[in-house]
């Protein structure tokens, strides 16, 4: 299902003509380049990602910022929720570490980042070929730095979990579903418990 924003300037990939990357590179040597659609380079910034999220219907979003108290590993990182409960999130953007937890995927570079999608058993044993009860024996044999491929994620792959190191292009389409399928499982979710708690 493509939503409204898929087809928005403010949600498709920034497009830079091949002969302005070197000059882009040297002003931003954090920027990334995540992949060649002919001759351009199509980035894929966090607010791009943040913008195609919220755009999803009934979607909120938590962003920690450096006053919040929180660590310093966790300032930017963003959380989406399916309406304004904000109990459990069904997609994250991180760009840090998180010391003796995650940090598998090496977000510690500079200009990385993370997409987290709560995808659920079924889904994450249709995209990887495996349950994620299986994942903690898979772990070992996967890269979990390499850009813009769906993975398992590091920490909570167990939990049905996939994530993808800066989404760029090859990506993009899959990744847009994902979001979608995540979303209307926590909406589904979230009206199960309002039905049992008798709303």
């Amino acid at each position: 299902m493509r939503t409204a924003c898929a087809d928005s300037p403010c949600c498709r990939p920034r497009s830079i003509g091949r002969g302005d990357f070197r000059a882009v590179l040297r002003r931003d040597p954090g920027q990334r380049f995540t992949g060649w659609f002919n001759d351009t380079v199509e980035v894929m910034t966090v607010d791009t990602w943040a913008a195609r999220i919220r755009a999803l219907p009934g979607v909120t979003e938590t962003r920690i910022e450096p006053d919040s108290g929180m660590p310093p590993y966790t300032w930017d990182d963003r959380f989406f929720f399916a309406g304004e409960d904000r109990m459990r999130p069904f997609a994250t953007i991180v760009g840090h570490d998180v010391p003796d937890f995650d940090t598998l995927s090496d977000l510690d570079r500079p200009g990385v980042h993370r997409l987290n999608i709560e995808v659920g058993r079924s889904e994450f044993t249709n995209l990887f070929g495996y349950g994620p009860e299986q994942f903690s024996d898979r772990r070992p044999g996967i890269d979990f730095t390499v850009a813009d491929r769906l993975i398992p994620h590091p920490a909570y792959g167990v939990q049905g979990w996939a994530s993808v190191v800066q989404p760029g292009p090859a990506t993009f389409d899959e990744v847009g579903r994902l979001l979608e399928h995540a979303r209307s499982r926590s909406v589904a979710r979230l009206a199960r418990m309002r039905t049992s708690e008798g709303e």
